[in-house]
């Protein structure tokens, strides 16, 4: 056992055939399901959005733009496009629906591999690392987000581990190996695609260095690696990143969130409970989730024998680490409470890009790093019997009785208890929940049961706690360690969900698709949210962060939804907005119909405008475009005054507009006075127009129009010109990264020589 356990094999092949034993069927069976829940982000926005990336790039093109939500957002920049990160070219080479399984699943492995890994470096056996990354890849923190199908935030978190075993690495004994690894890891988690991953882990990183510094006496020797470290990394992603921070100025949170919008997604102080009964609120499976918040956001759950080991690996534990993890744990839990503690409003007002983000409970991951050291630093002196087990034994047989008699009053005041927690915690948090009397009468029975099921896992773990002596304390501190594996590996299977490839409501859709083919906007309702990239249509809505902050306050005023807000206000008519927008049709596909209502005189994608309104306030624009009488058929509303001479009167005009890929169109049109060409797309800085053979004018300037739209001053005559949608930070960034990698190459190569020459 011990030769097996040593060798170098021991935790890969262990954590990839526990990582097979949950996805496997799913790999096996991809063409009849998908991992993740029928209603998570694969199956209303990765499912399209990787199918249109990595066609594109099939083709040889890095899509820019994605003309088909929101009037158009921003593709490459808007981070979770992810096409520069390495794992998912496997989307270049594998039937989309395999792809999309094995996805998550790689990056639970890679999560598991870096914990142990970093369990390893920090001094703790073979067995405690071991159960060290299970706890990370199965928890809750992490896996829970596997069933909601957070592909970018899995792909980013996997390598946080590698970052803090590397910044360990730097602080212990400076170097170059630790430093390229590094730099390699945050690189990674950058192209990965989800920013408040790399700011969580960037602050548990900093929190964690700067308390190994303070007794230091040779801080820059560690400091000047470390800069060098993420300047390297910024430097080798610097396509993503670059091109990301410059198209994010636009984007909807640029300005940040309100405290209320950024805190919402908190953990609740009452789901610590969780941490011993891991579906008391519910499984979504067998009973709707009645907390506050969503299950995936607030699950916490890292067994109850590791809850055990972290107290053991504080009280008994052999590394003199284990207080400065139990700080940073508790750190970052307090953080996931968001608005129920004013740590995060503190961290909110000083810390700059907190207030971009949503969900503090997103550092229940940082979080549970340390937990999971903290329980392999537990079972180490298990193993070697050098920890006492009596009064935890006694406890967790006290606990038994607790849970059992708890049962017993679940059993039959379940209800009533249920319905109390209910009034508090989830009602407000739940609106569209199946009925109060419906969810505490199914939550009765099941918290019972729940209880019940923790009562015995902790009478199993008091009686091998309590035989943990003599010379069988090995066996049985094993025995703990398998306990605790099979009840993350349970979880992880009972968590795990799929669904099936062929979404019926698409199944429905795509025949009237393939009849209403046209330059037109619809507005659906019911449909997985982003279906429009994959039905060929262009849609009102969508699903998508980075939206436009003046698309999304235009969308706002008319009571359409966007990604960060749900207006209830049902008393607006959006009918002016959707007009104005190209809207042709709003599909209803809920409740199993196929509602298509047609909205009248839609605009045209380009059109020639002759009359405009000048309105530098955004208010004002907006308020017009909502409740005035404006005609925008005849009339554009503009911020400054456009440079184009005196218009002529009876003015007539035509545009036509051919799409050449979703960056790039093509316009050809004809004016007999001076006005204002609008194109119905949302507005953004980085279009450019270029002039083509045969256009009057020799520079064309892209401006605001009817706040949220693209408006070129133009004068009389024909025009022929190309439209780009192209940040200049795209091109600066390729460059840098290019000149990045050959620098980490040739870093490498310098590593690898000398640890030739060391060996030799």
């Amino acid at each position: 056992m011990h030769r097996i356990t040593q060798s170098k094999l021991f935790l890969p092949l262990t954590i990839l055939g526990l990582c097979l034993c949950i996805y496997m069927d799913a790999i096996l069976g991809y063409r009849s399901k998908i991992v993740s829940e029928p209603h998570g982000d694969i199956a209303y926005w990765f499912y399209f959005v990787r199918q249109f990336g990595f066609d594109a790039l099939r083709q040889g093109r890095i899509p820019q733009w994605n003309p088909h939500i929101y009037g158009g957002v921003p593709y490459f920049g808007g981070w979770q496009a992810a096409l520069f990160y390495p794992p998912n070219w496997l989307y270049l080479i594998l039937p989309l629906n395999l792809a999309l399984t094995i996805d998550p699943a790689i990056s639970t492995y890679l999560t598991g591999l870096f914990g142990a890994l970093l369990a390893r470096r920090l001094g703790l056996t073979p067995i405690s690392s071991l159960l060290t990354g299970i706890i990370l890849m199965f928890g809750g923190p992490y896996f829970s987000h596997v069933w909601s199908g957070h592909l970018s935030a899995l792909a980013a978190m996997a390598w946080a581990p590698l970052l803090l075993l590397s910044v360990d690495t730097i602080i212990d004994r400076p170097g170059l190996k630790p430093v390229l690894i590094g730099a390699l890891a945050l690189a990674m988690q950058i192209l990965a695609g989800h920013p408040q991953t790399v700011f969580n882990t960037a602050l548990m990183l900093a929190i964690y260095a700067a308390a190994r510094l303070i007794r230091c006496k040779t801080r820059m020797r560690i400091i000047v690696p470390m800069i060098g470290m993420a300047l390297l990394a910024c430097a080798i992603s610097a396509v993503q990143l670059f091109t990301g921070l410059q198209v994010s100025t636009e984007s909807a949170r640029a300005s940040g969130l309100t405290f209320h919008s950024a805190t919402s997604f908190s953990y609740p102080p009452e789901n610590l409970l969780t941490n011993l009964i891991p579906f008391f609120y519910g499984d979504i499976t067998h009973v709707a989730y009645w907390g506050r918040w969503t299950m995936w956001e607030t699950a916490s759950f890292v067994s109850v024998s590791a809850l055990v080991l972290i107290a053991l690996g504080v009280c008994h534990g052999q590394s003199r680490r284990r207080w400065l993890w139990l700080g940073i744990m508790i750190t970052m839990l307090v953080l996931a409470m968001g608005r129920y503690t004013p740590l995060y409003w503190l961290a909110y007002h000083a810390l700059p890009c907190l207030s971009r983000f949503r969900a503090p409970s997103r550092f229940l991951f940082e979080a549970s790093i340390f937990a999971a050291l903290l329980a392999g630093a537990g079972l180490d002196p298990l193993l070697c019997g050098a920890a006492r087990t009596k009064i935890a034994s006694r406890i967790m047989i006290g606990c038994f009785s607790v849970l059992a008699l708890s049962a017993a009053i679940a059993r039959y005041k379940g209800v009533a208890i249920a319905s109390a927690i209910y009034k508090h915690a989830g009602r407000h948090n739940n609106p569209k929940a199946p009925s109060f009397s419906k969810i505490v009468h199914a939550a009765a029975p099941f918290v019972a049961h729940q209880l019940l099921e923790a009562g015995l896992i902790a009478l199993v773990i008091g009686i091998v706690l309590h035989e943990c002596r003599g010379k069988q304390v090995r066996r049985w501190a094993l025995t703990l360690a398998v306990v605790s594996i099979a009840e993350l590996t349970c979880y992880a299977h009972v968590t795990r969900s799929s669904f099936s490839p062929k979404i019926s409501e698409l199944v429905s859709m795509q025949q009237w698709a393939r009849s209403h083919h046209g330059d037109f906007r619809i507005l659906q309702q019911g449909l997985p949210i982003d279906s429009a990239l994959r039905l060929g249509l262009y849609d009102v809505s969508g699903y998508d962060p980075m939206v436009s902050g003046r698309y999304q306050k235009l969308l706002d005023a008319a009571n359409v939804p966007t990604f960060d807000s749900r207006p209830d206000d049902k008393d607006i008519d959006p009918s002016p907005v959707l007009q104005l927008l190209r809207c042709k049709y709003v599909i209803d596909t809920s409740g199993g119909r196929n509602l298509v209502t047609k909205c009248d005189d839609p605009l045209p994608h380009g059109l020639m405008v002759y009359q405009f309104e000048l309105m530098p306030r955004a208010k004002d624009a907006i308020e017009e475009l909502v409740w005035g009488d404006i005609d925008p058929q005849s009339t554009v509303i503009l911020s400054s005054r456009p440079a184009i001479g005196a218009v002529r009167a009876h003015a007539t005009g035509s545009v036509n507009i051919i799409w050449e890929n979703s960056d790039t169109m093509v316009v050809d049109a004809v004016s007999t006075s001076p006005g204002v060409l609008l194109i119905t797309d949302a507005y953004s800085r980085f279009w450019k127009a270029t002039p083509l053979a045969g256009s009057i004018q020799c520079r064309y300037e892209t401006m605001p129009a009817d706040y949220a739209l693209m408006g070129i001053p133009v004068c009389a005559g024909h025009h022929h010109f190309e439209m780009e949608y192209r940040p200049p930070f795209f091109r600066i960034g390729a460059a840098i990264s290019i000149l990045g990698l050959i620098v980490c190459g040739l870093l490498g190569i310098v590593v690898l020589c000398s640890s030739r020459r060391v060996h030799e």
